[in-house]
């Protein structure tokens, strides 16, 4: 058992210390939403606002595994905007520049821009 956690509850009464865990808990909460919309905000600039290469050569690169890396990517958008929604809280994803399809299970990028 930690050190300073045994300070803390010799220090606080019963009801202080419930709410010491409890702020705890929302602070994960938060923390865990913080580093889950930049890692979606990451996704989305390392493939869609790339300097260096266009969404389509990086698509060709990954092959038939793009079209996993889109859905694992779409599934965790759609959860921090649930997640956001149920707090009250407004949430802006970052989203792709340019619309795509699957083709033979490949992503092919479009010209026009992207729609959600």
């Amino acid at each position: 058992m930690s050190i300073l956690n045994q300070a803390v509850q010799s220090t606080l009464s019963r009801e202080q210390l419930l709410n010491h865990h409890i702020n705890k808990i929302k602070m994960l909460a938060s923390k865990s939403f913080c580093e889950l919309a930049a890692i979606q905000k990451q996704g989305i600039d390392l493939v869609w606002n790339n300097k260096m290469f266009t969404p389509q050569e990086i698509f060709d690169k990954v092959g038939t595994d793009a079209v996993k890396l889109l859905d694992f990517h779409s599934g965790l958008t759609q959860y921090l905007v649930t997640v956001s929604t149920l707090d009250g809280v407004e949430y802006t994803p970052a989203l792709p520049t340019h619309a795509f399809s699957i083709v033979d299970g490949l992503v092919v990028v479009s010209t026009e821009p992207y729609a959600p």
